[in-house]
């Protein structure tokens, strides 16, 4: 999918930028690293192997935001079970109770992008994955002062 974000975002000049939301492939993962280290404290980093491991187990659910062939967000969810958070570093996502809900497992946009309207292009892309899997709930952990983002989503906190 193809989208044109316009506005300012935290540069100081008008901008146009054509922007693509794709599958992640395993070669990119690099820059998912890249985007993770600018945006998430030390206390929140995932190795490489932990998102190849959730690349592999549900390919659907690893889509990057990409900026003039730059990949400049991405989102990680995956059909989990209500009520369980999935460990960072947690690689398999093997699981035996029944999958009711998709879990957003990690969004994450660069600094600099923030309000092109690229986190809003991975939250409905990922509405539309849940509808695709025919789950209607949604879970995730909000982590570094982001339960206010995902309050405007519709969250609550339980």
């Amino acid at each position: 999918m193809s989208f044109e974000a316009r506005g300012r975002c935290s540069a100081p000049r008008e901008f146009v930028m054509k922007m693509q939301i794709r599958l992640i492939s395993q070669g990119e993962i690099d820059s998912v690293l890249r985007i993770q280290a600018r945006c998430y404290g030390a206390d929140f980093q995932e190795s490489g192997a932990a998102f190849l491991g959730k690349l592999a187990a549900f390919p659907r659910g690893a889509v990057g935001v990409f900026a003039n062939g730059e990949m400049v967000g991405y989102v990680f969810c995956f059909p989990w079970a209500r009520g369980e958070a999935v460990p960072l570093n947690g690689a398999g996502l093997d699981h035996c109770r029944p999958k009711d809900c998709l879990y957003i497992h990690d969004l994450a946009v660069l600094p600099h992008m923030r309000g092109a309207a690229c986190s809003r292009a991975l939250v409905e892309h990922v509405r539309r994955l849940a509808a695709d899997e025919g789950l209607d709930a949604f879970a995730l952990v909000a982590v570094q002062e982001a339960a206010h983002y995902w309050r405007r989503w519709g969250f609550v906190e339980r």
